[in-house]
């Protein structure tokens, strides 16, 4: 998964970048982490209903996260940490 959004991205332009913590068995805060290797600029949200201290604080340090949200959120909340 982490390699097919990476590929996507190669041909669109993001400003944000949205990951949840257990998306389909990967570690979005993995995820993270390499896109922002890539993609220094865009913002980054990690989203989770539970995630370890250990992945939020390597997210937050190496992702270099805009925010962390927990589940559910409101509509509020993931626009007002998006702009």
């Amino acid at each position: 998964m982490i390699l097919s959004s990476l590929k996507l991205c190669e041909d669109t332009t993001f400003s944000c970048v949205i990951a949840d913590y257990h998306s389909m068995g990967s570690d979005g805060a993995q995820f993270l982490v390499t896109f922002n290797e890539k993609y220094p600029e865009c913002q980054a949200i990690l989203v989770s209903e539970e995630a370890s201290m250990d992945g939020v604080i390597l997210a937050l340090d190496l992702a270099h996260l805009s925010a962390f949200i927990t589940k559910p959120w409101s509509d509020f909340e993931l626009y007002a940490s998006a702009a």
